[in-house]
């Protein structure tokens, strides 16, 4: 009787890959359905969200099964001694940290002009106010980048710059949360988007916070502000999703949006005070660097 259990377990949860796809196909094409035709409240959404639930369960379910199966020191010897860039990718931290760290920048270039423009054509302080944030903090990337790839005290110096601008961005991101607050300024996320916003904000916020913690043994300049920067970014997103999905799901509420000023002069201090907290934890690592140079 118990192994008959466990048998129709396994085929209710572990079922075949093609099904599997089909399964995921139609619960995101049943939740689009729901929220597109505003059928949150009708008898048809709660056996869409159950079927839904099902469906992220086994999806789950497939994939730990899937990556327990991989030997992951296997598999990164097999590829580092196939390619000598993933070579120094997985054995060089620091090398390792800057690449992840680079990736965004075209991006947030891209990003920046947008807005800017954009902003500058329909004569709105707030969205030309995110393109100038946008910019200052590729510059804070470029420049930590450039700092960490000469090192010594071109890397001090880059530090310095880039804690400066980092303080510096906190006046203008309160001026922005004073017009999310005033006058309920925000990103506009169409439909369904409002989620995946979401989804993406806490998980930048948790691999921020996670990549703090596990990097925070490599003392370097470089990167100690590159996390900060990080850090403070991933916050920063968080706010503009408060913003936008209390636009979404409604503002009117005095205490709403009391409570979006409070977080974001919250993170306004963060960003203020971490761009100094570098620059004084600046004086060991200049120290150390000076120590460094008289040894060779």
């Amino acid at each position: 009787m118990k192994e008959k259990v466990e048998r129709m377990i396994k085929k209710v949860v572990l079922v075949h890959p093609l099904l599997l796809v089909l399964l995921v196909i139609l619960s995101s094409s049943s939740l689009f359905c729901i929220f597109y035709y505003s059928l949150e409240k009708s008898l048809i959404s709660y056996f869409c969200y159950m079927f839904s639930f099902y469906t992220l369960s086994i999806f789950v379910i497939r994939v730990v099964s899937v990556i327990k199966r991989i030997d992951i020191k296997e598999e990164k010897k097999r590829l580092s001694d196939k390619n000598k860039v993933l070579e120094r990718y997985f054995s060089d931290q620091k090398y390792h940290f800057f690449l992840l760290f680079s990736v965004s920048i075209p991006v947030n270039i891209l990003y920046a002009l947008i807005k800017t423009i954009y902003g500058v054509v329909i004569n709105s302080h707030w969205i030309i106010e995110n393109g100038i944030y946008y910019i200052l903090l590729t510059m804070m990337r470029l420049i930590v980048i450039e700092g960490a790839k000469r090192g010594g005290k071109k890397e001090i110096v880059a530090t310095r710059i880039s804690s400066f601008i980092l303080s510096l961005s906190s006046v203008l991101y309160l001026f922005m949360v004073l017009e999310m607050y005033y006058n309920a300024s925000a990103p506009n996320y169409p439909g369904v988007i409002v989620y995946a916003a979401a989804l993406y904000s806490f998980v930048k916020v948790g691999t921020a916070i996670k990549g703090y913690i596990s990097i925070r043994k490599i003392k370097t300049p470089a990167i100690k502000v590159a996390n900060t920067v990080k850090v403070s970014h991933a916050f920063v997103s968080l706010i503009f999703l408060e913003s936008g999905m209390l636009n979404i799901f409604g503002s009117e509420g005095k205490d709403e949006r009391t409570l979006l000023l409070v977080s974001g002069i919250v993170v306004a201090i963060f960003l203020l005070f971490s761009g100094v907290a570098v620059c004084i934890n600046l004086k060991d690592s200049t120290s150390s660097i000076s120590k460094e140079t008289r040894k060779k």
